[in-house]
């Protein structure tokens, strides 16, 4: 049995298109050129998958609270020191080039700015979990 057919039909959507379409009779696709406009190929199950899939992604990424968010900023600052680190021996190498240095130098830079960015977000949210002795009761 040849797998042809199957090969056709899901390469493209207009071989499709073609191929739903009774052939045979006077009202087929041979009679009408090839093209039957009330036999159109539909993708509505393609777009309600697509559809389905943002809503779950949506609600995942709706469901992460204040102390995740902290988590994944405490994992950040660790993987930020860490690649701060690899690039302060990349420079402290000897024999590499000033254009080289320049530019290690300027990702440290930039590496040391996300991470104050980053600290900044756990200093917040530290201070904003931090519990308050004093009270706002007037006397």
């Amino acid at each position: 049995m040849s797998l042809d057919i199957i090969k056709r039909n899901s390469g493209s959507p207009f071989h499709l298109q073609r191929s739903i379409v009774p052939q045979g009779d006077e009202n087929g696709a041979y009679s009408q050129g090839g093209y039957d406009p009330e036999h159109v190929y539909s993708n509505s199950g393609l777009v309600a998958g697509i559809s389905a899939f943002g809503k779950t992604v949506e609600a995942g990424l709706g469901a992460i609270t204040d102390s995740d968010r902290n988590a994944m900023d405490v994992k950040k600052k660790a993987r930020l020191e860490k690649r701060e680190s690899k690039i302060t021996d990349k420079i402290n190498q000897e024999g590499i080039s000033d254009k080289k240095s320049e530019r290690l130098t300027n990702r440290l830079s930039r590496v040391d700015k996300r991470k104050e960015a980053t600290q900044s977000r756990i200093d917040e949210y530290n201070k904003n979990r931090k519990t308050s002795l004093l009270t706002d009761i007037e006397e």
